[in-house]
């Protein structure tokens, strides 16, 4: 298994991101994290991301 980076890192950066984007009044982000292996549990457990894709699922159609 590929580790890209702790929930902490990755969930920092999106953060940052999201902090630095402008948008007009009205817009707002909506966070997702597509994945294609197994999550920890504090990923599935955690309220940050607004929606949590498996990859899989998406290919399995």
């Amino acid at each position: 298994m590929v580790r890209l980076g702790s929930f902490r890192e990755v969930g920092g950066e999106v953060k940052h991101k999201v902090a630095r984007r402008k948008l007009p009044p009205g817009h707002s982000f909506r966070t997702v994290l597509i994945h294609s292996s197994d999550l920890a549990p504090t990923v599935e457990g955690s309220d940050y991301f607004d929606l949590i894709i498996n990859a899989d699922e998406l290919v399995k159609g």
